[in-house]
């Protein structure tokens, strides 16, 4: 999805969501580190709640006319070379120290561009008692037209 918006229905525990850039995350990493995460290189698996099975063979950055996008997940991304899985920790490691947390209330509405931004949560132990962390999750995708004109926009 374009778009991801994730609106708290409960938090009772303060769980942070996490967020990063994904530009901000290249800055910090040398350049052949970038060369390569730009490179099919790397085994991507759908998320478990995707109706989709099979692992497709993907780079982990992807260029777009506004800066870099990203497919990254840490539990679903592996790499397929030496030089990748390199690569993939360095990106991993730098992604944990780019994210900023936003500790979220019942109520809030958080939305982002999906794919020029990393999201995830700090981990915890659920309780299983119906007071656990509750997001609802909505994804938007941008029509073709829609997309023109927030390029037309940006240029």
């Amino acid at each position: 999805p374009d778009w991801l918006m994730l609106l708290c229905l409960r938090n009772n525990d303060a769980i942070p969501t996490t967020l990063c850039l994904v530009d901000d995350i290249i800055e910090s990493l040398p350049k052949e580190t970038v060369e390569i995460l730009l490179c099919d290189e790397f085994l991507i698996s759908p998320p478990d709640s995707s109706t989709l099975k099979t692992p497709i063979v993907s780079s982990i950055l992807q260029k777009s006319e506004t800066g870099h996008n990203s497919r990254f997940n840490k539990d679903k991304c592996t790499a397929k070379t030496e030089r990748a899985q390199v690569a993939l920790q360095e990106f991993s490691n730098a992604t944990v120290a780019a994210s900023q947390n936003f500790f979220l209330l019942p109520g809030d509405l958080l939305i982002f561009d999906n794919k020029a931004m990393l999201h995830g949560r700090r981990d915890f132990t659920p309780s299983y008692d119906g007071s656990d962390r509750w997001l609802q999750r909505v994804y938007c995708h941008r029509s073709a037209a829609e997309a023109r004109i927030i390029s037309d926009a940006a240029a």
